[in-house]
């Protein structure tokens, strides 16, 4: 159950997430998605959700998945200027001089990751310029990996394709492998990767380094999405 119309959306495009519904249904999964619960009750010794449309889901067990917030109520009170959160420059500082963030209570060039990797690199960048050392921090890779029912599944970079990108598309419903790639200005800017990883980490260096494949384009295609073209 969820407030998006689709499943995962921040790791999975629309296609995507379709196949992968389709295949947990297949495994006796039910899903209630683009609603919104407005309170949970003990009904005769088990749980009902109450949505907001007012229907009832009766369960014996709820769990929550809320994700989480930065708390910017210091930051507000020091007058430190916020969007989504903190803003920090390249340099990881504040609006106020000689006051640095990092971490998931940052937003960098407009983006808010909340994600280990990000905070780690944003905490080495923001150590570097308090210690004198100029570091620029230009961004991280935005990429998830999960177990969903057994299945594999790893995303990175931008999954939807948008005005004059393209997509690689390898899907197979019998194997359950889904395997997308979306191309912009014949670099590689994102890619999903469900139910076979082969390649995850060619594929990771081809998007961070904005790899240019024009020369493999049509091969990779005809061959059925042969990553080892990219090595």
């Amino acid at each position: 159950m969820g407030r998006n119309k689709r499943l995962l959306p921040k790791q999975m495009d629309a296609a995507g997430a379709v196949f992968l519904q389709r295949r947990l249904e297949e495994m006796g999964f039910s899903f209630h998605l683009g609603v919104t619960p407005r309170e949970i009750a003990r009904l005769d010794g088990r749980l009902a959700v109450r949505l907001e449309d007012g229907s009832t889901l009766e369960t014996d067990m709820v769990l929550l998945s809320a994700g989480a917030a930065p708390d910017l109520s210091l930051a507000r009170t020091l007058g430190l200027k916020i969007g989504k959160a903190v803003q920090v420059d390249d340099r990881l500082r504040t609006s106020i001089e000689d006051l640095y963030a990092a971490g998931d209570l940052v937003e960098h060039r407009g983006v808010y990751y909340g994600t280990w990797p990000a905070a780690m690199a944003q905490g080495r960048a923001a150590g570097a310029n308090m210690a004198g050392r100029e570091t620029a921090y230009e961004g991280t890779l935005r990429s998830h990996r999960l177990k969903v029912a057994g299945i594999d599944l790893v995303s990175m970079g931008d999954i939807d394709a948008e005005g004059e990108d393209e997509c690689v598309v390898l899907s197979d419903d019998e194997k359950c492998v889904y395997r997308k790639l979306v191309i912009e200005n014949h670099t590689v800017a994102g890619a999903i990767l469900l139910g076979d990883l082969r390649g995850e980490k060619t594929i990771q260096a081809a998007v961070e380094g904005h790899r240019d494949i024009a020369a493999v384009r049509e091969t990779m295609e005809r061959e059925g999405f042969d990553l080892s073209k990219f090595e």
